[in-house]
């Protein structure tokens, strides 16, 4: 039964230690950044709220400035790691991703070209130029990002692969949700949306939908708590740059057309377009450094009016994708000054979908090629 589970994911199992090797590489070897992203300010902040927690000590309000689900994380890993607890953290979702997206894909594509294709695109790295604009760089430093990335790597897998859903996935589904929502305050506009549009593709209904929902609660349980008991109110952002606002004042205004716009041009386009000072920092925009993207989008578009297999939550998915692009474009996380501090992290959960995009395009392109070719070749034949 084991040799026979290897044989058939022998391609798998190789990625895995791939992966892996190219993980430990970039986290001990690559002296481009900082060892566990220490010295960088939101993730020192995550360290000294884990060794908090993991001591079980008190958390002054000076430190709690973000959610506690992943802090969390690394507090689980501490007294094994007192001085780089997210290393484990990384990896696990790293290599948790890894295989969601490899099975999402191998559901999707039917030649193995194209799944391992749709993986390199989407984790490939840059060779000695270290620019964190890839998700495989991104996780070689700890960001609380990557538990987004892992939650949209999961969804990519349900959507793609699974035709039903029981109670033991369920419970996963509840797990992800609670934990990322825990993890990244604004996940919850993703993340809901999508649990909703999976309860409706499964039949999630009675019991099962009130058991979803109750594990759900119970992982994000501990951020409601921590926020009321530090920050005095779970509608506050916890943040003293942000003088303490509720998160409704600072969602309204958090989006701005002529931000996105400018993004657009530096992030997404070209950093050197607008001939700004910043533009020349070294650091490249996403179209620049991830070409083959121009095709994500005719690929998105034959996906979703020629492809009749697809199903309304395979299409959504790609709609939130989209409207995370939007939402952090739009927002005050990403601009053209913040490229050099690795803003592009920010939307590595929507590279899944526009990847995917493009393989897809690629993919019935060589199938069209093949279906001609076999033609001609039975009419020359006959």
């Amino acid at each position: 039964m084991l040799k026979e589970s290897v044989s058939k994911n022998k391609l798998f199992l190789l990625l895995i230690f791939l992966m892996a090797g190219w993980f430990f590489y970039h986290w001990y070897f690559d002296k481009s950044h900082p060892i566990a992203g220490m010295g960088w300010c939101d993730q020192t902040i995550y360290f000294k709220v884990a060794q908090k927690l993991a001591k079980k000590e008190s958390i002054p309000a000076n430190i709690f400035s973000y959610q506690i689900g992943y802090p969390l994380l690394g507090a689980l890993f501490y007294f094994l790691f007192p001085q780089n607890p997210f290393m484990p953290v990384s990896l696990l979702l790293l290599l948790a991703s890894l295989a969601f997206l490899y099975f999402g894909a191998k559901s999707a594509f039917s030649s193995p070209i194209f799944i391992i294709l749709f993986l390199f695109l989407l984790f490939w790295g840059d060779g000695a130029a270290r620019t964190l604009n890839y998700p495989i760089e991104i996780f070689a430093v700890s960001w609380n990002n990557q538990v987004l990335f892992f939650c949209f790597s999961f969804f990519f897998w349900l959507f793609w692969s699974r035709k039903k859903i029981n109670l033991k996935l369920l419970f996963l589904t509840g797990l992800i949700t609670g934990l990322t929502i825990s993890s990244r305050e604004e996940s919850v506009l993703f993340i809901l949306p999508l649990l909703a549009i999976a309860s409706k593709q499964y039949r999630i209904k009675g019991k099962n939908l009130l058991f979803l929902i109750l594990i759900s609660l119970l992982f994000y349980l501990p951020q409601p708590i921590m926020k009321t008991k530090i920050a005095g109110s779970i509608f506050s952002t916890g943040r003293l740059s942000d003088q303490n606002i509720s998160y409704i004042r600072k969602l309204l205004t958090y989006t701005n057309k002529e931000r996105l716009a400018n993004n657009l041009i530096d992030v997404v386009y070209n950093s050197s377009a607008r001939n700004l000072d910043f533009g020349k920092i070294g650091v490249k925009a996403i179209l620049q450094t991830n070409p083959w993207l121009w095709l994500s989008l005719p690929g998105l578009a034959l996906f979703f009016f020629k492809n009749k297999k697809s199903t309304i939550a395979k299409k959504f998915f790609i709609l939130s994708s989209f409207f995370l692009l939007y939402f952090y474009l739009a927002g005050e996380n990403m601009n053209i000054y913040k490229l050099k501090y690795c803003c592009i992290r920010y939307i590595t959960p929507a590279f899944i979908s526009l990847n995917f995009g493009v393989v897809f395009l690629i993919s019935n392109i060589c199938c069209c090629i093949d279906l001609k070719l076999k033609k001609w070749q039975k009419n020359k034949n006959f």
